[in-house]
């Protein structure tokens, strides 16, 4: 799904890292599955694609009824991140994609 969806992993890992580095504030960056395909969903504060499927989603995902399965979640709070990474949140991101991330469970 990875590929079909990103072309490959690196290009996955690339996007979630550029988009969780913009995001603005405090907040999460999801990876749902609309479909069959992944996507990336941003969010801030507390809202959560669980609880409400209207407005919270980036205008790249559209979703219809509620389709959108939340698969994964990483936080973009900075007391996430900051006692070990400070301000560098790319960093952060990047560190949760190739090492916190056991990619042969998500098949």
């Amino acid at each position: 799904m990875v590929d079909a969806s990103f072309g490959t992993l690196e290009a996955f890992k690339s996007e979630f890292i550029s988009l969780g580095k913009s995001h603005f504030g405090s907040g999460w960056i999801w990876i749902v599955k609309s479909r069959d395909e992944l996507d990336f969903c941003l969010t801030h504060d507390a809202d959560s694609p669980i609880f409400s499927m209207q407005d919270v989603f980036t205008e790249r995902l559209k979703v219809d009824g509620g389709e959108a399965q939340p698969l994964l979640v990483c936080d973009l709070w900075e007391h996430s991140y900051y006692l070990q990474y400070k301000n560098d949140r790319e960093n952060y991101l990047r560190c949760f994609v190739e090492n916190l991330l056991d990619w042969s469970k998500l098949g």
